[in-house]
Protein backbone atom coordinates (compact mmCIF):
# COMPACT_ATOMS: atom_id res chain seq x y z
CA UNK A 1 0.00 0.00 0.00
CA UNK A 2 1.15 3.60 -0.45
CA UNK A 3 2.36 5.43 1.84
CA UNK A 4 -0.15 8.17 2.85
CA UNK A 5 2.36 10.17 5.27
CA UNK A 6 2.71 13.94 4.05
CA UNK A 7 5.66 14.18 1.72
CA UNK A 8 7.53 18.09 1.43
CA UNK A 9 9.94 19.29 -0.72
CA UNK A 10 13.90 19.38 0.71
CA UNK A 11 13.25 23.21 0.15
CA UNK A 12 9.97 23.66 2.51
CA UNK A 13 11.71 21.69 5.15
CA UNK A 14 14.26 24.01 5.85
CA UNK A 15 12.00 26.96 5.19
CA UNK A 16 8.73 26.18 7.16
CA UNK A 17 10.46 25.47 10.47
CA UNK A 18 12.18 29.19 9.51
CA UNK A 19 8.87 30.95 9.25
CA UNK A 20 7.19 29.26 12.50
CA UNK A 21 10.97 30.24 14.72
CA UNK A 22 10.15 33.75 13.53
CA UNK A 23 6.41 34.34 13.67
CA UNK A 24 6.28 32.31 17.34
CA UNK A 25 9.86 32.94 18.99
CA UNK A 26 10.65 30.57 21.54
CA UNK A 27 7.99 29.63 24.08
CA UNK A 28 9.99 30.39 27.03
CA UNK A 29 10.53 33.91 25.92
CA UNK A 30 6.89 34.50 24.73
CA UNK A 31 3.68 33.11 25.03
CA UNK A 32 1.51 34.25 22.48
CA UNK A 33 2.10 34.61 18.15
CA UNK A 34 3.40 37.57 17.00
CA UNK A 35 1.14 40.03 15.91
CA UNK A 36 -2.29 37.89 16.00
CA UNK A 37 -5.50 38.39 18.08
CA UNK A 38 -8.34 36.45 17.94
CA UNK A 39 -11.82 38.65 18.75
CA UNK A 40 -15.15 37.16 19.14
CA UNK A 41 -17.75 39.88 17.98
CA UNK A 42 -21.19 40.45 18.40
CA UNK A 43 -24.41 39.67 16.33
CA UNK A 44 -24.88 42.01 13.72
CA UNK A 45 -21.38 43.28 14.37
CA UNK A 46 -18.46 43.70 12.08
CA UNK A 47 -15.32 42.43 11.80
CA UNK A 48 -13.71 44.12 9.26
CA UNK A 49 -14.79 47.16 11.35
CA UNK A 50 -12.47 45.33 14.55
CA UNK A 51 -9.53 44.42 12.24
CA UNK A 52 -9.81 47.92 10.73
CA UNK A 53 -9.57 49.64 14.24
CA UNK A 54 -5.86 47.96 14.51
CA UNK A 55 -5.34 48.48 10.42
CA UNK A 56 -5.57 44.27 10.36
CA UNK A 57 -6.25 41.51 8.16
CA UNK A 58 -9.06 38.74 8.82
CA UNK A 59 -6.41 35.65 8.22
CA UNK A 60 -8.91 32.79 9.78
CA UNK A 61 -12.37 31.89 11.35
CA UNK A 62 -14.29 29.57 13.12
CA UNK A 63 -17.02 29.47 11.35
CA UNK A 64 -20.79 29.55 12.74
CA UNK A 65 -18.97 30.89 15.92
CA UNK A 66 -18.48 34.81 15.30
CA UNK A 67 -15.02 34.52 16.11
CA UNK A 68 -11.83 35.60 14.11
CA UNK A 69 -8.28 35.45 13.81
CA UNK A 70 -6.45 38.83 12.73
CA UNK A 71 -2.87 39.56 11.89
CA UNK A 72 -1.47 43.14 12.31
CA UNK A 73 1.49 45.31 11.50
CA UNK A 74 4.61 44.74 13.95
CA UNK A 75 4.57 48.23 14.42
CA UNK A 76 2.14 47.58 16.90
CA UNK A 77 3.03 45.53 20.29
CA UNK A 78 0.35 42.82 21.23
CA UNK A 79 -0.93 44.15 24.14
CA UNK A 80 -2.03 47.95 22.30
CA UNK A 81 -3.67 45.64 19.99
CA UNK A 82 -5.79 43.67 22.34
CA UNK A 83 -6.38 47.17 24.23
CA UNK A 84 -7.86 48.89 21.29
CA UNK A 85 -9.60 45.78 19.87
CA UNK A 86 -11.18 45.52 23.71
CA UNK A 87 -12.67 49.11 22.69
CA UNK A 88 -14.35 48.70 20.10
CA UNK A 89 -17.99 48.10 20.12
CA UNK A 90 -17.70 45.27 17.89
CA UNK A 91 -15.90 42.82 19.65
CA UNK A 92 -17.27 41.13 22.83
CA UNK A 93 -13.62 39.10 23.60
CA UNK A 94 -10.40 39.74 22.11
CA UNK A 95 -7.26 37.29 23.63
CA UNK A 96 -3.61 36.66 22.62
CA UNK A 97 -3.19 33.51 20.10
CA UNK A 98 -1.50 31.76 22.68
CA UNK A 99 1.45 29.22 22.11
CA UNK A 100 0.53 25.93 23.44
CA UNK A 101 2.85 22.87 24.03
CA UNK A 102 2.67 19.43 24.36
CA UNK A 103 2.89 18.60 28.24
CA UNK A 104 6.32 16.29 27.45
CA UNK A 105 8.26 19.39 26.28
CA UNK A 106 11.54 19.96 28.52
CA UNK A 107 11.08 16.66 30.18
CA UNK A 108 14.34 14.11 31.31
CA UNK A 109 12.10 10.97 30.27
CA UNK A 110 11.53 11.24 26.43
CA UNK A 111 10.08 8.13 24.26
CA UNK A 112 11.96 4.82 24.17
CA UNK A 113 11.59 3.22 20.77
CA UNK A 114 11.50 -0.93 20.92
CA UNK A 115 14.11 -1.32 18.79
CA UNK A 116 13.50 -5.25 18.51
CA UNK A 117 10.74 -4.23 15.90
CA UNK A 118 7.62 -7.08 17.23
CA UNK A 119 5.37 -7.79 14.75
CA UNK A 120 1.28 -6.96 15.45
CA UNK A 121 -0.61 -9.88 16.36
CA UNK A 122 -3.97 -9.09 17.16
CA UNK A 123 -4.30 -9.62 21.18
CA UNK A 124 -0.58 -10.83 21.52
CA UNK A 125 1.94 -9.13 20.01
CA UNK A 126 3.63 -7.02 21.20
CA UNK A 127 3.28 -8.40 24.32
CA UNK A 128 4.84 -5.47 25.97
CA UNK A 129 1.35 -3.50 24.56
CA UNK A 130 -1.01 -6.40 25.59
CA UNK A 131 0.81 -7.62 28.79
CA UNK A 132 1.21 -4.01 30.22
CA UNK A 133 0.80 -3.16 33.78
CA UNK A 134 -0.84 0.06 33.51
CA UNK A 135 -3.08 -1.39 31.38
CA UNK A 136 -3.99 -4.13 33.51
CA UNK A 137 -3.80 -1.89 36.60
CA UNK A 138 -7.13 0.03 35.74
CA UNK A 139 -8.91 -3.50 34.98
CA UNK A 140 -9.02 -2.80 30.97
CA UNK A 141 -8.89 -6.33 29.77
CA UNK A 142 -11.66 -7.67 32.63
CA UNK A 143 -13.87 -4.41 31.16
CA UNK A 144 -13.96 -6.01 27.89
CA UNK A 145 -16.36 -8.13 29.00
CA UNK A 146 -18.60 -6.27 29.22
CA UNK A 147 -17.53 -3.40 26.78
CA UNK A 148 -14.93 -2.67 23.87
CA UNK A 149 -15.98 0.60 23.29
CA UNK A 150 -18.05 -0.48 20.26
CA UNK A 151 -20.11 2.50 18.50
CA UNK A 152 -18.67 5.18 20.27
CA UNK A 153 -15.85 7.82 18.53
CA UNK A 154 -13.24 8.87 20.81
CA UNK A 155 -11.29 12.36 18.96
CA UNK A 156 -7.82 13.40 20.09
CA UNK A 157 -6.05 16.81 19.45
CA UNK A 158 -2.66 16.27 19.24
CA UNK A 159 -0.10 16.30 16.37
CA UNK A 160 -1.74 13.15 14.01
CA UNK A 161 -1.40 9.72 13.32
CA UNK A 162 0.37 7.43 11.60
CA UNK A 163 -1.92 5.86 8.76
CA UNK A 164 -0.09 3.61 7.89
CA UNK A 165 0.75 2.13 11.42
CA UNK A 166 -1.01 -1.57 11.20
CA UNK A 167 -2.62 -1.13 14.65
CA UNK A 168 -5.05 1.63 12.76
CA UNK A 169 -6.36 -0.64 10.31
CA UNK A 170 -10.42 -0.28 10.10
CA UNK A 171 -9.88 2.09 13.20
CA UNK A 172 -10.21 5.08 12.35
CA UNK A 173 -13.64 6.70 11.85
CA UNK A 174 -12.97 9.66 9.71
CA UNK A 175 -9.48 11.23 8.40
CA UNK A 176 -9.96 13.75 11.18
CA UNK A 177 -8.50 17.21 9.79
CA UNK A 178 -5.20 18.52 9.77
CA UNK A 179 -5.83 21.99 11.10
CA UNK A 180 -2.57 23.28 10.29
CA UNK A 181 -2.19 21.74 6.39
CA UNK A 182 -6.02 22.78 5.92
CA UNK A 183 -6.66 19.75 4.88
CA UNK A 184 -8.10 16.36 5.54
CA UNK A 185 -5.27 14.41 5.92
CA UNK A 186 -4.29 14.66 9.95
CA UNK A 187 -0.81 12.48 9.25
CA UNK A 188 2.25 13.28 12.00
CA UNK A 189 4.79 15.19 10.50
CA UNK A 190 8.70 15.35 11.61
CA UNK A 191 10.18 17.21 14.66
CA UNK A 192 10.89 16.38 18.23
CA UNK A 193 7.76 14.59 19.18
CA UNK A 194 7.29 12.41 15.86
CA UNK A 195 5.04 9.38 17.04
CA UNK A 196 3.29 11.99 20.21
CA UNK A 197 -0.17 11.79 18.25
CA UNK A 198 0.14 8.30 17.53
CA UNK A 199 1.24 6.66 20.93
CA UNK A 200 -1.64 8.29 22.55
CA UNK A 201 -4.07 6.81 19.55
CA UNK A 202 -2.13 3.82 20.48
CA UNK A 203 -3.00 3.83 24.48
CA UNK A 204 -7.01 4.71 23.35
CA UNK A 205 -7.81 1.67 21.26
CA UNK A 206 -5.57 -0.39 23.64
CA UNK A 207 -8.40 -0.08 26.31
CA UNK A 208 -11.44 0.71 24.00
CA UNK A 209 -10.28 -1.67 21.17
CA UNK A 210 -13.72 -0.94 19.16
CA UNK A 211 -13.67 2.43 19.36
CA UNK A 212 -13.39 4.70 16.35
CA UNK A 213 -10.80 6.97 16.49
CA UNK A 214 -10.97 10.88 15.08
CA UNK A 215 -7.61 12.54 14.86
CA UNK A 216 -7.34 16.17 15.18
CA UNK A 217 -3.66 17.87 14.40
CA UNK A 218 -2.96 21.11 15.93
CA UNK A 219 0.47 20.94 16.63
CA UNK A 220 3.58 20.57 14.46
CA UNK A 221 6.30 17.75 14.62
CA UNK A 222 8.06 19.35 17.41
CA UNK A 223 4.98 19.59 19.84
CA UNK A 224 3.65 23.36 19.57
CA UNK A 225 0.48 24.51 18.32
CA UNK A 226 -1.89 27.58 18.92
CA UNK A 227 -5.41 28.32 20.54
CA UNK A 228 -7.24 29.63 17.42
CA UNK A 229 -6.39 26.37 16.04
CA UNK A 230 -7.04 23.69 19.04
CA UNK A 231 -10.65 25.61 19.57
CA UNK A 232 -10.99 24.64 15.91
CA UNK A 233 -10.77 21.44 16.58
CA UNK A 234 -13.09 21.67 19.44
CA UNK A 235 -15.92 23.17 17.72
CA UNK A 236 -14.76 20.35 14.73
CA UNK A 237 -15.45 17.33 17.20
CA UNK A 238 -19.43 18.67 18.20
CA UNK A 239 -19.80 18.84 14.02
CA UNK A 240 -19.00 15.44 14.07
CA UNK A 241 -20.86 14.09 16.72
CA UNK A 242 -17.64 13.04 18.69
CA UNK A 243 -18.64 11.58 22.14
CA UNK A 244 -15.20 11.57 23.76
CA UNK A 245 -12.26 14.02 23.61
CA UNK A 246 -8.74 14.03 24.73
CA UNK A 247 -6.42 16.89 25.03
CA UNK A 248 -2.46 15.44 25.63
CA UNK A 249 -1.37 19.60 25.88
CA UNK A 250 -1.64 22.58 28.70
CA UNK A 251 -1.39 26.17 28.55
CA UNK A 252 -0.99 28.15 31.50
CA UNK A 253 -3.03 31.15 30.41
CA UNK A 254 -6.95 30.82 30.82
CA UNK A 255 -8.21 32.13 27.46
CA UNK A 256 -11.65 32.48 26.71
CA UNK A 257 -11.76 31.53 23.35
CA UNK A 258 -10.73 28.44 24.63
CA UNK A 259 -12.35 27.86 27.41
CA UNK A 260 -16.12 28.86 25.38
CA UNK A 261 -15.23 25.89 22.90
CA UNK A 262 -14.74 23.65 25.86
CA UNK A 263 -18.02 24.72 27.24
CA UNK A 264 -19.62 24.19 24.07
CA UNK A 265 -18.18 20.73 23.74
CA UNK A 266 -19.52 20.25 27.34
CA UNK A 267 -22.83 21.09 26.44
CA UNK A 268 -22.98 19.01 23.33
CA UNK A 269 -22.26 16.13 26.02
CA UNK A 270 -18.82 15.45 25.04
CA UNK A 271 -16.30 13.67 27.53
CA UNK A 272 -13.40 15.48 28.46
CA UNK A 273 -9.94 14.00 29.25
CA UNK A 274 -6.68 16.38 29.55
CA UNK A 275 -3.17 16.17 30.78
CA UNK A 276 -2.51 18.41 33.98
CA UNK A 277 0.91 18.80 32.73
CA UNK A 278 4.68 17.81 33.83
CA UNK A 279 6.22 20.65 35.48
CA UNK A 280 6.20 18.82 39.23
CA UNK A 281 3.97 21.64 40.33
CA UNK A 282 0.62 23.09 42.57
CA UNK A 283 -0.70 24.78 38.89
CA UNK A 284 -3.50 25.61 37.34
CA UNK A 285 -3.01 24.73 33.61
CA UNK A 286 -5.38 24.33 30.89
CA UNK A 287 -7.64 22.94 29.32
CA UNK A 288 -7.13 20.46 32.21
CA UNK A 289 -8.28 23.43 34.77
CA UNK A 290 -11.85 24.13 32.89
CA UNK A 291 -15.30 22.69 34.48
CA UNK A 292 -16.14 19.66 32.68
CA UNK A 293 -12.67 18.59 31.33
CA UNK A 294 -11.82 15.43 33.92
CA UNK A 295 -7.92 15.92 34.27
CA UNK A 296 -5.61 13.02 35.05
CA UNK A 297 -2.42 12.77 36.78
CA UNK A 298 0.27 10.05 36.30
CA UNK A 299 1.26 7.19 38.68
CA UNK A 300 3.82 4.84 38.62
CA UNK A 301 3.45 0.63 39.08
CA UNK A 302 3.52 1.40 42.90
CA UNK A 303 0.65 3.52 42.79
CA UNK A 304 2.93 6.65 43.84
CA UNK A 305 2.13 9.73 42.11
CA UNK A 306 4.58 10.15 39.06
CA UNK A 307 7.64 12.82 40.08
CA UNK A 308 6.76 15.22 36.69
CA UNK A 309 3.04 15.07 37.48
CA UNK A 310 1.00 18.30 38.55
CA UNK A 311 -1.34 18.52 41.11
CA UNK A 312 -4.03 20.60 42.90
CA UNK A 313 -7.50 21.47 43.01
CA UNK A 314 -7.36 20.32 38.96
CA UNK A 315 -6.81 16.83 39.21
CA UNK A 316 -9.63 14.70 39.33
CA UNK A 317 -8.68 11.02 39.16
CA UNK A 318 -5.02 9.38 38.70
CA UNK A 319 -4.02 6.75 35.90
CA UNK A 320 -0.93 4.83 34.77
CA UNK A 321 1.47 7.39 33.06
CA UNK A 322 4.59 6.35 33.56
CA UNK A 323 6.89 3.48 31.26
CA UNK A 324 3.58 3.27 29.19
CA UNK A 325 3.71 0.97 25.93
CA UNK A 326 2.04 2.05 22.90
CA UNK A 327 2.28 2.32 18.98
CA UNK A 328 4.88 4.91 17.18
CA UNK A 329 5.11 6.35 13.82
CA UNK A 330 7.86 5.83 11.45
CA UNK A 331 10.92 3.19 11.24
CA UNK A 332 9.70 1.63 15.34
CA UNK A 333 6.58 0.76 15.30
CA UNK A 334 6.28 0.44 19.36
CA UNK A 335 7.89 2.33 21.59
CA UNK A 336 7.75 3.32 25.67
CA UNK A 337 7.06 6.94 27.09
CA UNK A 338 6.02 9.05 30.22
CA UNK A 339 4.23 11.87 31.05
CA UNK A 340 0.37 12.86 31.84
CA UNK A 341 -0.36 12.72 28.24
CA UNK A 342 -0.16 9.19 28.33
CA UNK A 343 -2.39 8.85 31.31
CA UNK A 344 -5.10 10.98 30.12
CA UNK A 345 -5.99 9.04 27.01
CA UNK A 346 -6.70 6.32 29.35
CA UNK A 347 -9.86 8.34 31.02
CA UNK A 348 -10.62 8.92 27.33
CA UNK A 349 -10.74 5.21 26.38
CA UNK A 350 -12.57 4.30 29.58
CA UNK A 351 -15.49 7.25 28.80
CA UNK A 352 -15.17 5.19 25.60
CA UNK A 353 -16.06 2.00 27.09
CA UNK A 354 -18.48 3.71 29.54
CA UNK A 355 -20.73 5.37 26.46
CA UNK A 356 -20.87 2.04 24.90
CA UNK A 357 -22.73 0.56 27.09
CA UNK A 358 -24.77 3.99 28.05
CA UNK A 359 -24.81 5.98 24.94
CA UNK A 360 -27.51 8.44 26.73
CA UNK A 361 -25.59 9.56 29.23
CA UNK A 362 -24.16 13.37 29.73
CA UNK A 363 -20.84 14.51 29.57
CA UNK A 364 -21.43 15.46 33.68
CA UNK A 365 -22.74 12.00 34.25
CA UNK A 366 -19.90 10.36 32.37
CA UNK A 367 -17.48 12.10 34.70
CA UNK A 368 -19.84 11.17 37.68
CA UNK A 369 -18.79 7.66 36.88
CA UNK A 370 -14.86 7.55 36.41
CA UNK A 371 -14.67 9.65 39.74
CA UNK A 372 -17.37 7.60 41.81
CA UNK A 373 -15.51 4.31 40.64
CA UNK A 374 -12.33 5.40 40.76
CA UNK A 375 -10.11 2.69 43.06
CA UNK A 376 -9.41 4.25 46.30
CA UNK A 377 -7.47 1.48 47.95
CA UNK A 378 -3.77 1.83 46.03
CA UNK A 379 -1.01 -0.15 46.83
CA UNK A 380 0.86 2.61 49.21
CA UNK A 381 -2.53 2.92 51.71
CA UNK A 382 -5.97 4.66 50.73
CA UNK A 383 -7.02 7.56 49.22
CA UNK A 384 -9.24 10.30 50.56
CA UNK A 385 -11.61 12.11 47.97
CA UNK A 386 -10.50 14.61 46.83
CA UNK A 387 -6.68 14.63 46.79
CA UNK A 388 -4.72 16.59 45.51
CA UNK A 389 -2.33 14.34 43.71
CA UNK A 390 -4.57 11.39 43.32
CA UNK A 391 -8.04 13.19 42.86
CA UNK A 392 -10.56 10.68 43.46
CA UNK A 393 -8.49 7.70 42.85
CA UNK A 394 -6.97 5.38 40.51
CA UNK A 395 -8.74 5.01 37.21
CA UNK A 396 -10.91 1.65 37.47
CA UNK A 397 -12.35 0.75 33.64
CA UNK A 398 -13.69 -2.52 35.39
CA UNK A 399 -15.84 -0.86 38.10
CA UNK A 400 -16.61 1.99 35.86
CA UNK A 401 -18.56 -0.26 32.91
CA UNK A 402 -19.57 -2.48 35.73
CA UNK A 403 -21.76 0.49 36.79
CA UNK A 404 -24.50 -0.62 33.88
CA UNK A 405 -24.33 -4.01 34.42
CA UNK A 406 -25.50 -4.66 37.88
CA UNK A 407 -27.37 -8.00 38.54
CA UNK A 408 -26.21 -9.38 35.49
CA UNK A 409 -24.08 -11.34 37.13
CA UNK A 410 -23.04 -13.87 34.91
CA UNK A 411 -22.64 -11.35 32.11
CA UNK A 412 -25.19 -12.46 29.27
CA UNK A 413 -26.32 -9.35 28.71
CA UNK A 414 -29.64 -9.73 30.22
CA UNK A 415 -31.11 -10.01 34.27
CA UNK A 416 -32.78 -13.36 34.58
CA UNK A 417 -33.00 -16.59 36.17
CA UNK A 418 -29.67 -17.98 35.15
CA UNK A 419 -28.23 -14.89 37.48
CA UNK A 420 -30.38 -15.94 40.19
CA UNK A 421 -29.00 -19.44 40.10
CA UNK A 422 -25.60 -17.88 39.77
CA UNK A 423 -25.99 -15.91 43.01
CA UNK A 424 -27.42 -19.20 44.68
CA UNK A 425 -24.68 -20.91 43.98
CA UNK A 426 -22.41 -18.65 45.02
CA UNK A 427 -23.58 -17.48 48.24
CA UNK A 428 -25.03 -21.18 49.48
CA UNK A 429 -22.86 -23.85 47.61
CA UNK A 430 -19.55 -22.17 47.37
CA UNK A 431 -19.86 -21.56 43.61
CA UNK A 432 -18.08 -19.24 41.03
CA UNK A 433 -18.35 -15.61 42.30
CA UNK A 434 -20.05 -13.42 40.11
CA UNK A 435 -17.79 -11.76 36.82
CA UNK A 436 -16.44 -9.44 37.97
CA UNK A 437 -16.93 -9.46 41.56
CA UNK A 438 -18.07 -7.42 43.35
CA UNK A 439 -19.24 -4.76 41.10
CA UNK A 440 -21.79 -6.56 39.16
CA UNK A 441 -23.25 -8.33 41.86
CA UNK A 442 -23.04 -5.74 44.22
CA UNK A 443 -26.62 -4.84 44.25
CA UNK A 444 -26.89 -2.83 46.90
CA UNK A 445 -23.92 -1.08 46.93
CA UNK A 446 -22.44 -2.11 50.15
CA UNK A 447 -18.83 -3.12 49.08
CA UNK A 448 -19.44 -6.74 49.17
CA UNK A 449 -22.24 -9.63 47.66
CA UNK A 450 -24.57 -10.83 49.84
CA UNK A 451 -28.16 -12.20 50.76
CA UNK A 452 -28.89 -8.09 50.43
CA UNK A 453 -27.95 -8.54 46.91
CA UNK A 454 -29.82 -11.68 46.17
CA UNK A 455 -33.09 -10.68 47.91
CA UNK A 456 -32.75 -7.52 45.45
CA UNK A 457 -32.58 -9.62 42.58
CA UNK A 458 -35.47 -12.27 43.66
CA UNK A 459 -37.60 -8.99 44.21
CA UNK A 460 -36.62 -7.63 40.19
CA UNK A 461 -37.21 -11.14 39.06
CA UNK A 462 -40.03 -12.36 40.76
CA UNK A 463 -42.19 -9.53 42.43
CA UNK A 464 -41.50 -6.64 39.91
CA UNK A 465 -39.45 -4.98 42.12
CA UNK A 466 -37.06 -2.11 40.60
CA UNK A 467 -34.32 -3.37 38.03
CA UNK A 468 -30.83 -2.94 39.92
CA UNK A 469 -29.36 0.81 38.85
CA UNK A 470 -26.00 1.95 39.06
CA UNK A 471 -24.26 3.61 42.28
CA UNK A 472 -24.67 7.08 42.84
Amino acid sequence: MASRSKTYRAVSRMILPLLWIIMMGHAAAQDAVNQQAIVQIGPGKSVQQAAQAIDGTVIDSIPGKLTYLLSFSDSLYLNDALTTLNANPNVDTTQPNHIVGFTEINQVDQVIPDQSAPPLLQGTSPASYYEHAGYDAIGADSAHRISTGENVVVAFIDNGIDFDHPLFEGAIGNCGYDFIDNDTLPAEDSGLYYGHGTFVAGIILRVAPDCKLIPYRTFDGDGWGTVFNISKAVYRAIDDSVRVLNMSFSLSADNTILKNAINAAFNADIAMTAAPGNDSNNVSVYPAGYNGVIAVSSIDSMDVISDFSNYGQLIDICAPGEGVYSSLAGYYQWGTWSGTSFSAPMAAAVSGLILSVEPNLTSSRVEQVLTGTAETELQWGTVVPDDSLYGYGRLDALAAVSEFKKGDVDCSGEINNTDKSYLEDYLYQYGPAPIPLPKIGDLDCSGEVDLADYMILINYLESGGPKPTPCE
